[in-house]
């Protein structure tokens, strides 16, 4: 319950800052906790959590089923805008959004909250070896399918090895 109101306490605070702040002001402080959360918060969360959990079969199951979300999600995208005989953009911004969740920001308190400490862990591996892994490759592909910006296959490898939060849970697996 305490983790709850812990929540609760922040998105309160959240939309405080949001009517007190200036737009200027308001970018400058997302920019500085985005930064903060990517680069110092879950790399260290990964790492502290994922350096006392002990590597069985079953902790593979979290990102074995963000994949087949994934599959789902976008197979139900691609039949619907047959279908419906969507336009190319709607069904590429689709494939971009319905798929994939916010699953490190929101994703790991939620977990916290909801299931106690030793869910984060299966939290971690969903975001890491599901979420980010499914945005990075298949999400970047489906952006070069369905703009006019292509990716090599060497920029998206270079994204994903050089991500912060995956070059610590590649650091904690080691």
């Amino acid at each position: 319950m305490t983790q709850l109101l812990s929540l609760l306490l922040f998105f309160t605070l959240g939309v405080i800052l949001q009517k007190v702040l200036t737009y200027k002001k308001q970018l400058k402080t997302a920019y500085f906790l985005n930064r903060y959360v990517i680069y110092i918060s879950l790399p260290a969360l990964v790492v502290v959590t994922l350096s006392n959990v002990e590597i069985e079969s079953r902790l593979l199951l979290p990102a074995i089923t963000a994949w087949g979300i994934f599959a789902l999600s976008a197979l139900s995208i691609l039949a619907a805008s047959k279908f419906f005989n969507w336009e190319r953009s709607i069904t590429g911004a689709l494939l971009l959004v319905a798929p994939f969740g916010n699953t490190s920001f929101l994703g790991i308190p939620f977990t916290q909250a909801f299931f106690g400490e030793d869910a984060i862990a299966y939290a971690i591996i969903y975001d890491q070896l599901g979420s980010f892994l499914l945005l990075s490759t298949a999400g970047v592909v489906i952006l070069s399918l369905y703009s006019s910006k292509k990716a090599t296959p060497k920029e998206i490898a270079l994204k994903i090895i050089t991500f912060p939060s995956f070059m610590a849970l590649l650091f904690t697996l080691i």
